[in-house]
């Protein structure tokens, strides 16, 4: 005979069991609704497409060639990057690339031209001791946010490299 204890953990790993195959997958039915249907599983709605939403000929393709390029591996100095940890977009189309080698922020016009760069390496205000992240910030995507774990800080900079403050972390 087995000891009730034991007998006890065997039940439960098999009601255990039971309410896991249940809650992945076993709820209702998936209802359709147009051209998808709708169905959740364990409080996860589930949206699944059932027919094309666009024509043949119509889909999405990633062009062969790149539409912008930044960067050269001999050529001016602004164009030499090492090390990029980020690039991202502001509001009016300017590009801006953290390039961790020389601890600047570059930033290039929508046709990929430099125009100038803010940082450099250190440990003063807007400086960096090692990039981790960019992203932008504020109405109109016009700021930045930089993590540098360098120096375990967050730097903000206006959209034009105009360094604004930062923040321990």
């Amino acid at each position: 005979m087995i000891p009730r204890e034991r007998r006890h953990k065997r039940h439960t790993a098999l009601l255990v069991a039971v309410w896991a195959a249940y809650a992945s997958g076993c709820g209702p039915e998936p209802r359709e609704t147009g051209g998808w249907a709708v169905r959740d599983s364990s409080d996860v709605r589930i949206v699944e497409n059932l027919e094309r939403a666009w024509g043949e000929g119509d889909a999405w393709r990633v062009a062969n060639d790149p539409t912008l390029e930044i960067g050269v591996e001999e050529g001016e100095e602004p164009y030499q990057l090492f090390r990029v940890s980020d690039a991202v977009r502001l509001g009016d189309g300017r590009i801006v690339v953290s390039n961790s080698g020389s601890g600047e922020l570059r930033f290039f016009d929508l046709e990929g031209r430099f125009l100038y760069s803010a940082g450099r390496h250190g440990e003063g205000p807007g400086e960096f001791g090692e990039f981790s992240s960019m992203r932008v910030w504020g109405s109109g995507r016009r700021g930045l946010v930089v993590t540098d774990p360098g120096n375990s800080r967050v730097n903000f900079f206006q959209g034009n490299g105009e360094y604004i403050g930062s923040a321990r972390v």
